[in-house]
C-alpha cells in the first residue's frame, strides 16, 4: 500500500490491520471500550483503597514500612464488577470440577472473548474451524501457584495440564475452535502489545485470515505485590500512579481483561465488518545490555518506535515533536 502526501508519495506501507471488535472488564466499573471513553473523558479514577474480599484477605499482609514479605499499599485497580468465583460452566460446555480447577483468568477470557467477536457481529460458527490466531498477554500465574500448594489440586486430574498460563490462550482457541497459532506471551508489562505485534506480523504474512488478541491480569493473592513492594521505588507506597507528577512514587497494580479480533483491512471490508480503529504500523525489540536488568535503554525503545513509524509508512520528515 502506497501513502500519500497531497500528491507527494511518502513510502510503501503494509497494509493496515483492523480492528474489527472489542471488549474490556476494567477497574472502575469499565466493562465496555464506551465506559472506558467516558472514564477517560471524565479524568475520573479506578483506584480503590482495599483489597477486595473475593480476591484474597489482606490483614496479616499490609505493613506501611515496606519491611520484606509484606504489602507496602491496600490500595490497587481492581474489576469491582466480577467475582472471580462466578462462571457459567455449562454454557462453555464445562463440568463444574472443570470450571473449578481452572485458573479464573481462563474463565474471564472466554466471557471477554465471547463478548469480542459479539462486538464486531461475528457468528461464532464463522470463525469455528478457521486460521485464526489467538494471543494472550499475561505475567501472572496466581491461581496456579495456590493450586501447587494445595496437595489434593496439585494431584487432581482436572489441574494437571489445564493450570499454567499455556492454557490462557489454548483454552481461547480450544473452545471457539480456532485453528491458527495459539501461545501465551510474557513480556512483563509489554505482553499485550507484543502479541499485537506478533498477530499484526503474521496477519501480513498471509498465514492467518484472523487473530484473536487479549490480556489478562487478576489479582488473586498477595505473594506477587510482596515481591514488588522489595523492589525500591517500583510498587507505590501510596498505591496510587502519580505519572509527570513531582508526587510520583512508584505505580499501582492493576487487573484486566481484555480482547480485540484484528484482520486485514482488505479483508475486513470485503466482509462488511466494522472497522473501530487501524493498526498502520508495529515493532519489537529488546533493551539488551543495561546496568540493570530491570533497567531501561532509552536509545533501543527510541529505536523501536522508530521502527514502528517506519513499518506505518511514516516519513520522519512528515511529522513535528514536541517536548
Amino acid at each position: 500500500m502506497t501513502i500519500t502526501n497531497g500528491n507527494k508519495r511518502i513510502l510503501d506501507a503494509p497494509e493496515p490491520i483492523a480492528i474489527v471488535s472489542a471488549a474490556c472488564r476494567l477497574p472502575g466499573h469499565v466493562d465496555s471500550p464506551h465506559k472506558l471513553w467516558e472514564l477517560l473523558q471524565s479524568g475520573g479514577t479506578a483506584v480503590s483503597n482495599q483489597v477486595p474480599k473475593s480476591r484474597f484477605s489482606s490483614e496479616g499482609h499490609f505493613d506501611g514500612s515496606g519491611r520484606p514479605g509484606t504489602m507496602k499499599a491496600l490500595s490497587g485497580m481492581f474489576i469491582e464488577d466480577i467475582d472471580p468465583a462466578a462462571f457459567d460452566a455449562s454454557f462453555f460446555n464445562l463440568t463444574r470440577a472443570d470450571a473449578i480447577a481452572m485458573d479464573p483468568q481462563q474463565r474471564q477470557l472466554l466471557e471477554v472473548v465471547y463478548e469480542c467477536f459479539e462486538n464486531g457481529g461475528v457468528p461464532i460458527e464463522k470463525v469455528s474451524g478457521k486460521q485464526i490466531g489467538c494471543y494472550v498477554g499475561s505475567l501472572n500465574g496466581d491461581y496456579h501457584d495456590m493450586q501447587m500448594r494445595d496437595p489434593e489440586q496439585r494431584m487432581s486430574g482436572h489441574t494437571v495440564g489445564t493450570g499454567g498460563r499455556a492454557m490462557l490462550s489454548n483454552r481461547i482457541s480450544h473452545f471457539f475452535n480456532l485453528r491458527g497459532s495459539s501461545f501465551t506471551i510474557d513480556t512483563a508489562c509489554s505482553s499485550g502489545l507484543v502479541g499485537v505485534d506478533v498477530a499484526c506480523k503474521n496477519l501480513r504474512a498471509g498465514t492467518l485470515t484472523g487473530a484473536v488478541v487479549a490480556g489478562v491480569n487478576l489479582w488473586l493473592s498477595p505473594e506477587h505485590t510482596e515481591e514488588t513492594g522489595t523492589m525500591r521505588a517500583a510498587y507505590s507506597a501510596t498505591g496510587k500512579c502519580h505519572t509527570f507528577d513531582a508526587k510520583a512514587d512508584g505505580y499501582c497494580r492493576a487487573e484486566a481483561v481484555n480482547a480485540v479480533y484484528l484482520k486485514r483491512l482488505s479483508d475486513a471490508l470485503r466482509d462488511g465488518d466494522p472497522i473501530r480503529a487501524l493498526i498502520r504500523g508495529t515493532a519489537s525489540n529488546s533493551d539488551g545490555w543495561t546496568p540493570g536488568i530491570n533497567s531501561p535503554s532509552s536509545e533501543a525503545q527510541a529505536a523501536m518506535i522508530r521502527e514502528a513509524y517506519k513499518n506505518a509508512g511514516i516519513d520522519s520528515s512528515e511529522y513535528a515533536e514536541t517536548g
